[in-house]
């Protein structure tokens, strides 16, 4: 391609714009994405569209590579996507003011892009310091995405106070405590997104410090694309180490040696390209050599082919030598007229090159020319632009074949090269880990090596193996607890019964595995039964010990003490429920109320005897007198009748 013309800042642009493809792939291939995470993919979606955009001019020399700056105006969307990033990350606190504000900043966003459409005339330039074509929009842009980094900074700020104080529980603590020092993953690294939003907000400042022309162009475009490279690694570290999303390690092991190397192939590039300005400006040294010569011998046959023109500067005297034979008259007296600017050449010898175009829209009016003296006579030596874009080409091309390569490398390589050591055993322990968090406790996992890794899995295999000795004391426990014990689901499904439960139900333990809760109770026990188990497992107030009745298999009512508690069964909630058979103490305590109603009966009557002798002995005392005088009266009243009964020869005085 004719047009396709990388340049010095084309590597760093595709270093970082090769990272934020990366990264905004992987947000998007995460399954069950939280809001948050749709929002930080949105954001890094925009910016790879900046960086594209900017790394598309930065490699085209043509004007037509202009057009793709409203493309990079698009950034004013993904600030709005970091505002709301920075209301639901983590927890949203504020729903109602996060869709106020998304509404507010969507619409300023919308208002701001659409005006950029409606302007006639937006300057147009080549930048020889960037060497890329560009509109000049001016700060409008800029100063709407300043306000929304500074918005979601407070944002940010705000949740990590907000965070802290939950976390510590100490609201006597003041704000900046809790600022400096934040308590809690998620407000640790809230503080992290809010300091590198700080941070991207320096690069927005360079932008508008360029548009008002305190800063010149190559110091904007060396911070934004540095500045942009470092913030998209930390964004990345930040956001996949505290995140709760659920990521793999892959990406970790894939990402974070991808960025950090990106981040120094970018570095390193821009380190080398001022080598690369040197050489080529050794090179020119040789052709304005070859100039000089010429206008020495008033001479061309010593003139390289690559010199364009010779012209008198414009002061000079007029019938100077002149060279200019592939230029009409009318571009030649231009390019003797016009002042140039700096371009990225060093200087040689106290010459400086400058660098001027005649038409933006043509390509080949493009020159850098040196201004030297010959006789007292100042002469332009031109060389075509196009010339030094091919150099640099050359040279830039290899780097972002090498980063393009080192990119494809370490994606593809890296999950290759660790899958036998690293990957591979990590699964197969995850896939084990799994096993054992369903119950299945005689998994093991083989010790690759010696290294981290086979620590980690000789320590699984002691875990393992003390899990499954604690299993056989439970079980052994259980199984010959002398209570039954039963394990229900929330449902009230039996999801383990004991040997004992088989002996107090009758059932088999493969019956019973089958059984509801409603299946054994007794009919009019099964709705406080019920009711009691439905309070315990929604984590209201219950009686833990009650007693009930059952029914065995063979229709026998069994009267069982009830305990019950919940628990949690292979990962799900669940309720173990202890069951006593009380029969025989029902039967005790029924000889025991029997006995005590003897006693009772027992002692009832040995107190109406007492009271009877008592009786009996006041009933005898007068009797015994009735008697004993009853027995006089026998024996004296017929002798005293006697007496007074009237005889003949009785006296009359002694008559009753």
């Amino acid at each position: 391609m004719d047009g396709l013309r990388f340049n010095t800042l084309s590597v760093e642009s595709a270093t970082t714009t090769l990272l934020l493809a990366l990264f905004t792939g992987y947000l998007l291939s995460l399954k069950n994405k939280r809001p948050d995470t749709w929002y930080l993919a949105g954001y890094l979606g925009a910016l790879l569209i900046l960086l594209l955009s900017y790394t598309v001019r930065y490699s085209l020399f043509s004007s037509l590579a202009m057009h793709t700056g409203q493309f990079s105006n698009l950034i004013v969307f993904g600030v709005v996507c970091l505002i709301q990033f920075a209301y639901r990350y983590g927890v949203a606190y504020h729903p109602r003011e996060s869709r106020i504000v998304l509404l507010a900043s969507l619409a300023a966003a919308l208002l701001v892009w659409g005006s950029l459409f409606l302007s006639r005339s937006i300057p147009r330039a080549y930048d020889f310091k960037a060497e890329y074509f560009t509109f000049e929009y001016g700060p409008r842009i800029s100063f709407l995405t300043l306000s929304g980094y500074l918005w979601a900074v407070l944002v940010l700020l705000r949740k990590v106070a907000h965070c802290s104080k939950l976390e510590r529980q100490s609201p006597r603590r003041g704000l900046f405590s809790h600022l400096l020092r934040p308590c809690g993953r998620l407000a640790q690294s809230a503080r992290s997104f809010a300091l590198l939003n700080l941070a991207t907000t320096g690069i927005v400042l360079s932008y508008m410090l360029f548009q008002t022309g305190i800063i010149p162009r190559s110091v904007y475009t060396l911070v934004f694309n540095s500045g942009s490279l470092l913030i998209c690694l930390l964004i990345f570290i930040v956001y996949v180490n505290n995140s709760q999303q659920p990521s793999s390690y892959l990406s970790k092991l894939i990402g974070i040696p991808l960025a950090v190397i990106m981040v120094a192939f970018g570095i390193t590039a821009g380190a080398l390209m001022p080598v690369v300005h040197s050489g080529l400006a050794d090179y020119y040294r040789r052709e304005i050599d070859s100039a000089q010569v010429a206008l020495q011998n008033q001479d061309l046959r010593g003139l390289s082919p690559n010199v364009a023109y010779i012209l008198p500067a414009g002061g000079s005297p007029p019938g100077s030598f002149a060279y200019a034979d592939k230029l009409p008259p009318q571009e030649a007296e231009r390019l003797a007229g016009e002042h140039g600017v700096e371009g990225l050449l060093p200087e040689w010898r106290g010459l400086t090159p400058r660098f001027l175009y005649l038409d933006l829209s043509d390509t080949d009016s493009f020159y850098l020319y040196y201004t030297i003296e010959q006789e007292g006579r100042a002469y332009r030596v031109g060389l075509p632009y196009r010339d030094y874009r091919l150099w640099v080409h050359r040279f830039c091309s290899k780097l972002i074949l090498v980063a393009v390569a080192t990119c494809a490398l370490v994606v593809v390589g890296f999950p290759l090269l660790f899958r036998r050591g690293l990957l591979k055993p990590l699964v197969i322990l995850h896939e084990a880990v799994k096993q054992v968090s369903t119950g299945n406790y005689r998994v093991y996992v083989p010790v690759p090596s010696e290294d981290e890794i086979g620590q980690l899995a000789r320590g699984y295999n002691r875990m393992v193996s003390y899990l499954r000795a604690a299993e056989g004391n439970f079980q052994a426990l259980a199984e010959n607890s002398a209570d039954a014990i039963l394990i229900l689901a929330e449902d009230g499904r039996i999801l383990y019964a004991n040997l004992r439960s088989s002996e107090i139900s009758g059932y088999g333990a493969s019956e019973l595995m089958r059984m509801h809760l409603r299946d054994f109770v007794h009919p009019g026990d099964l709705a406080s039964v019920t009711h009691r188990f439905g309070e315990r497992m929604a984590g209201r107030e219950a009686p833990r010990c009650y007693e009930t009745r059952i029914v065995s298999k063979d229709r026998r009512v069994v009267p069982v003490e009830v305990t019950g508690a919940r628990t949690t069964w292979q990962k799900e909630p669940a309720d173990v429920v202890i069951l006593r058979d009380i029969s025989q103490r029902r039967e005790s305590e029924q000889v025991l109320q029997a006995q005590q109603q003897q006693l009772m009966r027992t002692d009832k009557l040995a107190s109406l005897g007492a009271l009877v002798a008592g009786v009996a002995h006041e009933v005898n005392n007068p009797n015994q007198v009735i008697g004993m005088n009853s027995r006089f009266l026998r024996e004296g009243l017929p002798r005293l009748f006697e007496l007074a009964r009237p005889s003949g020869g009785s006296d009359e005085s002694i008559r009753l």
